[in-house]
């Protein structure tokens, strides 16, 4: 009686994990709707959209991979540093589209830059604050450099 009682306790484990396994799918991105509601595979994905707390010194670029298509970049700055220095958006592709450099001055207004690329494992990004060195200097010191950025890059592919 005892091992059919464990037999029977194995088939139900058994059977709840098959029906636990059976209910779980991968995730899968959403595509943005056609103009007639379908989504379609070419459709535009926004790879960024967010306001960025820049200080001097900036960190290393950020980098992604992208395939071939239409990169387009909008900048704007949202509040001045009370020292108040040139920002620049710059976004490098490497290895196999070193053609890419998208340099464009951040001001009050929104910048926009569009580009073709071929398609490439890295593309770097990054805000620079042209300041004086500021690593030997206080957190209130460096304070006077720190300004808000928004940044919207949009990625369509070919």
């Amino acid at each position: 009686m005892r091992r059919a009682k464990g037999k029977i306790m194995k088939r139900a484990i058994i059977a709840a994990c098959l029906a636990l396994m059976d209910g779980v799918w991968p995730a899968q991105a959403q595509l943005f709707p056609s103009p007639s509601g379908e989504p379609k595979q070419s459709a535009e994905r926004v790879l960024i959209d967010a306001e960025i707390f820049v200080s001097a010194p900036d960190a290393p670029g950020l980098c992604f991979p992208l395939g071939s298509g239409q990169l387009t970049v909008t900048v704007r700055r949202l509040s001045d540093a009370i020292e108040r220095r040139p920002t620049e958006f710059t976004l490098r592709g490497y290895q196999d589209d070193p053609d890419t450099n998208i340099a464009v001055p951040i001001s009050g207004e929104d910048v926009t830059s569009t580009t073709r690329i071929k398609g490439s494992y890295h593309y770097c990004w990054s805000i620079n604050v042209d300041a004086p060195e500021t690593e030997s200097m206080s957190g209130a010191n460096r304070g006077a450099f720190v300004q808000t950025v928004a940044v919207r890059m949009v990625f369509t592919p070919q």
